[in-house]
């Protein structure tokens, strides 16, 4: 592989605190708590795709329309 050579403005990045947080969340070990990453089996998939599916049959063309 050959040497990347990087403007001197970019030497003092560091990396994203978020990015390496979210490295850690696909550990079994891990609890988060966080926000936005909240455990996949707590969906309510059976229910939501119920009201989805009234919400497209009473009232597809306004749901879907992008104005």
């Amino acid at each position: 592989m050959e040497n990347l050579v990087f403007a001197d403005r970019v030497s003092s990045l560091e990396g994203s605190a978020i990015r390496e947080m979210f490295k850690l969340l696909g550990n079994p070990e891990i609890i988060s708590f966080a926000g936005g990453a909240p455990a996949p089996e707590i969906f309510p998939v059976g229910e939501l795709s119920e009201i989805a599916r009234e919400v497209l049959l009473e009232k597809g063309d306004r749901a879907l329309h992008t104005e």
